[in-house]
């Protein structure tokens, strides 16, 4: 089994956005998918 690791850029610990309730949120950084409605196209 290959692991694949990922590079946190930042989190969020009231992350309060698409939908309801309250959440912990990681970005990742590297990410090239380039999404139209991605909330953090810095990383």
């Amino acid at each position: 089994m290959q692991e694949k690791l990922g590079r946190i850029h930042s989190f969020e610990t009231f992350g309060t956005v698409d939908g309801p309730g309250i959440r912990f949120v990681i970005f990742f950084k590297g990410c090239s998918l380039r999404c139209q409605y991605c909330h953090n196209p810095d990383t």
